[in-house]
């Protein structure tokens, strides 16, 4: 009767906050459900918290727990008692272990499993919990942890089903008063909540309806006014241009007015039909539909104002252009008059400067021409021509005043022009014998390139001297022409720059030919070492490399051959011997550097196919082993997967083909992985439909004085321990070391019910 009572209250519980959720601090450590501390669940921790879950909704509050020691606690069962003390939600009022917990820990040094609970459950488990240690200790050896607490989890919660449903018959009348409870409380209560929820949700949706709808409205009403100011700038700049001008403008207003007139039309349709989202009538779905329509409208309202903001800008530049005409105007008959007095200057200080009048006469046509587009209605292009007319005057400014300066140079450059030629002349006759000798001593395909270098300095060194005559009679007294004297003296020494260009290449040649020919037999040398070292690495590894790159090297010794050759020729060309070697050498270098990558890759090959190879054995072995060992009850999948396995692995000792020998091993492994699986399946499967019996089976621990049931012993012996004589005042428990014997139950502990531990 108290049970069922609890079970009630329990899920009476459970609805009220599933249907009236409230603000709860977060949980503290001690009631996790579980904590995997020393790692043992991986990816699988996710299936353990449901295994746990299911149990928890039977009543039970479960605590499942990892570590790696328990350290100085002494054994698992005076760790546990710990932790009953440091975690309050593991305590009943009394300070006693809560009625309702059941805890497992695992730990991993000491290859121990505990299983603790209150005494809710100490009939039902009393002379059933060793058994479950020794059900999750069966997995534990092959690293399947995860399994083995499901499995666990899963045999105490049949274990409740089952007494659940004995105790029933008994007490029929509480379970249909509870449930006529719960069918009156957690449907009006769900029903509520859902209401509330519902209703704060539409809230939302409403609020976001109606802040798009008034930002519509307010978009449209603000448009409206800039369009009656657009319309008026538009009509007053349209008498101030052209009609051409004036398109851009008009079209760029009737685009504005279309798109408001249509965001208008569309937001007064919505308004005044079933899209006012003020309307209380309107659900959740016709809002949700609304709200886009005038976001859509905030968007056509969004590119009205940018093309009503576009044609603002280029009345703007319009008028801006026709302000700034009579200014402009002012600035250019002002800088003519500068240069008309400058220029009455210079030629009082003795300067000719007549040249000067054609380019003010230029100047002020360009502003004439500026004038006339203003009084056509046409300002971009008046102000395009007013502003190149103010350039004309500031480079007549320049001009003007660089006069002096430019006399001064002219009279310096004049000489050091004629000086310089005669030191290209020089070196001139100075790269003719270099030539001379390059011709006698070398082989024609290595001076080739600067055959006319000679010639074609002397004509720019007549050409410069021609400049130099020209800039002379520039500068005469009659003529003080110093502009066209500096250009001539500019001409002159380019031309002088190019011949010594000319020049100085075939000095340069000589130069590189003599360390070509120094240079060709060592860069021959270092070919044939390259090659050399490439062929023993070829020889040493040949099973792993192409013979592709046997052919190269080949290539690549010839070029060698050809080298030497020309080497021996009476006038060798050493370019050519250079680059043949150099090129050789780095075919030898890259052909080693792929020879070196194909035999590493095939070690990695090799190493990959080893390690594959151990490990579809080892899985092999294991999945075999635990087949023969589960015989009974494993079916034919796992048995053909695992012979399935056994072929591939068979098969992979036949065959010569390194990545075909990897493909059979994985392949062998993966059979092997699912055999094993499937025939895990099996035995959990076996073992829940004969839990009920096995129970009964198995010899349990005995219990020390007082105790109500416990007992431990090795994971790889399911005998079960005897109680130690450190037992006294607790209703049950034990421990032992997975390698070691048994440990006897029992704990100082008053007050507490039952469980233990047992070593796997």
């Amino acid at each position: 009767m108290r049970k069922y009572i609890f079970f009630l209250t329990v899920l009476l519980t459970i609805s009220i906050l599933f249907v009236c959720p409230v603000a709860i601090s977060a949980e503290d450590t001690d009631k996790t459900t579980v904590i995997d501390a020393a790692g043992l669940f991986g990816n699988d921790i996710d299936d353990v918290k449901d295994a746990a879950l299911a149990l928890e909704d039977l009543g039970a509050d479960v605590r499942v727990r990892t570590i790696k020691t328990y350290g100085n606690a002494g054994n698992l069962d005076l760790y546990e008692e710990q932790l009953e003390r440091q975690s309050p939600s593991w305590l009943g009022q009394g300070g006693e272990r809560k009625n309702n917990l059941i805890v497992i820990i695992i730990a991993m040094e000491e290859r121990e499993t505990g299983l603790y609970y209150g005494d809710y459950w100490g009939k039902l488990l009393e002379d059933k919990w060793l058994d479950i240690i020794d059900s999750m200790n069966h997995f534990f050896p092959g690293g399947n942890y995860a399994d083995g607490v499901i499995v666990g989890l899963g045999e105490i919660q049949n274990l409740i089903t089952h007494g659940s449903q004995t105790t029933t018959s008994s007490n029929g009348w509480v379970v249909p008063l509870g449930l006529i409870l719960i069918l009156c409380i957690v449907p009006g209560l769900l029903i509520f909540n859902r209401y509330r929820k519902n209703r704060s949700r539409q809230q939302a949706v409403r609020q976001k309806a109606i802040l798009a709808k008034q930002g519509a409205a307010s978009g449209i009403n603000e448009l409206n006014e800039k369009m009656q100011m657009l319309e008026i700038k538009v009509g007053v700049m349209a008498e101030k241009v052209t009609a051409e001008e004036a398109r851009p403008l008009s079209e760029g207003m009737e685009k504005a007015r279309e798109s408001l007139d249509r965001c208008s039309v569309t937001y007064s349709e919505l308004s005044h039909s079933a899209g006012d989202p003020t309307n209380p009538k309107l659900g959740e779905e016709q809002l949700k539909v609304i709200e886009p329509e005038y976001r859509k409208i905030l968007d056509d309202l969004r590119q009205t104002r940018e093309t009503i903001n576009a044609v603002e800008k280029h009345i703007s530049e319009i008028q801006a252009s026709i302000e700034a005409l009579p200014q402009r105007e002012k600035e250019v008959n002002a800088s003519i008059e500068q240069i008309l007095a400058k220029q009455e200057e210079l030629k009082n200080s003795g300067y000719k400067t007549d040249y000067a009048n054609k380019l003010i006469d230029a100047s002020r046509a360009t502003l004439q021409q500026a004038l006339d587009l203003s009084k056509k209605k046409q300002p971009a292009e008046a102000m395009t021509c007013a502003d190149a007319a103010l350039e004309q005057t500031k480079h007549i400014a320049e001009t003007l005043e660089a006069l002096p300066r430019k006399k001064l140079e002219t009279k310096t450059a004049i000489p050091a022009l004629a000086a310089r030629i005669e030191t290209v002349k020089d070196e001139i006759n100075a790269g003719r014998e270099i030539f001379n000798r390059l011709y006698m001593e070398y082989a024609e395909s290595s001076w080739e390139p600067v055959r006319g270098n000679g010639t074609e300095a002397e004509n720019r060194t007549d050409w410069a001297k021609d400049a130099y005559n020209e800039a002379v009679l520039a500068a005469k007294p009659e003529e003080q022409d110093w502009l066209k004297a500096m250009d001539m003296l500019e001409k002159g020494n380019n031309w002088l720059n190019e011949a010594e260009l000319l020049v100085k290449s075939i000095t340069e040649l000589e130069t590189n030919l003599k360390a070509a020919e120094r240079d060709s037999l060592p860069e021959i040398d270092a070919a044939k070492a390259d090659i050399k070292k490439a062929w023993d690495y070829i020889n040493k590894y040949d099973d792993d490399i192409r013979d592709s790159l046997e052919d190269d090297l080949r290539a690549a010794e010839k070029k060698v051959e050809e080298a030497l050759t020309e080497l021996n020729k009476e006038k060798p060309d050493f370019f050519m011997v250079c680059r043949l070697a150099r090129e050789a050498n780095e075919s030898a270098d890259n052909i080693l550097i792929q020879a070196r990558n194909e035999h590493e890759a095939a070690e990695r090959l090799r190493a990959r196919a080893a390690s594959a190879k151990r490990d579809a054995t080892s899985k092999v072995s294991i999945a075999k082993e635990y087949i023969q060992n589960h015989r009974g009850v494993v079916k034919t999948k796992a048995k053909n997967s695992l012979a399935e396995a056994e072929d591939s692995l068979r098969l992979f000792y036949t065959v010569n083909d390194i990545e075909m020998k990897i493909t059979l091993a994985e392949k062998a492994q993966k059979l092997a992985e699912a055999a094993y699986t499937q025939a895990k399946k099996d035995f959990n499967s076996s073992r829940a439909t004969s839990t009920s019996s096995s129970w009964g089976t198995r010899n349990t621990g005995s219990s020390s004085s007082g105790s109500s049931g416990g007992g431990s012993s090795n994971w790889s012996s399911r005998s079960s321990g005897g109680s130690s004589s450190w037992s006294s005042g607790r209703s049950s428990g034990g421990s032992s070391s997975w390698g070691s014997g048994s440990r006897g139950g029992g704990s100082s502990g008053g007050g507490r019910s039952g469980g233990g531990s047992r070593g796997w």
